[in-house]
């Protein structure tokens, strides 16, 4: 489903993703936290939604350093949100079906310890973080 405005483009100079799972947050302020700064309203998705987009994505990463970012980010979320890990990890399996993203993705050991490297923690931390989002 694209919801991208036809006059996007025109408006602000560039054409955005067009990420389904982002929609919710244009439609329902349960999905949203606002911010305002800059003298700006801002929304920011729920940590949820976030971290399905990175999941969906992760499979995809044809470049280490991208799929290494998305760990990071994936973990940092998964942790650090702000929010129980298990509620975290419902709502994004309420959003995201995990059947059709396989963990394979990051079954290259180099993968995880890279990821650790980048954050200063230990590389099975972050192995166990991750696999524990898939169960």
């Amino acid at each position: 489903m694209n919801d991208i405005h036809p006059d996007f483009e025109e408006v602000f100079g560039f054409t955005p993703i067009d990420e389904p799972l982002l929609s919710p947050v244009f439609h329902d302020e349960e999905n949203r936290t606002e911010l305002t700064e800059y003298n700006e309203r801002l929304w920011l998705p729920t940590p949820e939604i976030l971290l399905a987009t990175k999941i969906k994505s992760a499979p995809t990463r044809t470049k280490d350093e991208k799929l290494i970012k998305d760990i990071c980010d994936i973990y940092a979320l998964s942790w650090h949100s702000g929010k129980e890990f298990d509620l975290i990890k419902k709502g994004t399996h309420s959003i995201l079906d995990f059947n059709d993203h396989t963990l394979h993705t990051f079954q290259a050991v180099d993968v995880f310890e890279k990821a650790g490297d980048a954050m200063g923690i230990d590389a099975e931390v972050v192995r166990t973080v991750i696999e524990a989002l898939y169960k």
